[in-house]
């Protein structure tokens, strides 16, 4: 067995192919039945990040099977794509959160949820219409 997968998989719980498919099923059955109002990626790659959950768990397409408390983000993203693209994308993200904070704390004034080009934070339109008033003292 691989030895990433030495911590994940307890032996004789489940397969290497099966945890595989599992992810794969679950991460299809997310596509077709979640729905985020947001960028297209940004919502492939949050889904991807709720497949962890369901298996800690024993949710969704991981009911019929022990909970795998292991499991890592880095491993489903292996499974569904390129771990370091998801990874840049998700510092991305991150980097947008404190970017929109800089400009806040450096007295920007700031009245909706959008980074410097307008476009609302994590592709989210309902942001874009959504208005920010400073609270009054």
């Amino acid at each position: 067995m691989d030895k990433s997968l030495e911590s994940i998989i307890i032996p004789g719980h489940i397969s290497k192919k099966d945890l595989d498919k599992t992810i794969n099923k679950d991460y299809a059955d997310l596509l077709s039945n979640v729905f985020l109002d947001c960028d297209s990626q940004f919502r492939t790659d949050l889904l991807k990040r709720s497949i962890r959950g369901h298996a800690s768990e024993g949710h969704a397409k991981f009911n019929k099977i022990k909970e795998i408390p292991n499991l890592t983000d880095e491993y489903i993203c292996s499974v569904l794509g390129d771990p370091e693209k998801i990874k840049q994308r998700s510092q991305e993200n991150i980097n947008e959160i404190f970017e929109f904070i800089g400009r806040i704390m450096n007295g920007e004034k700031v009245d909706s949820l959008t980074d410097k080009k307008g476009k609302p934070l994590f592709g989210i339109s309902f942001f874009e219409n959504l208005k920010i008033q400073k609270p009054e003292n």
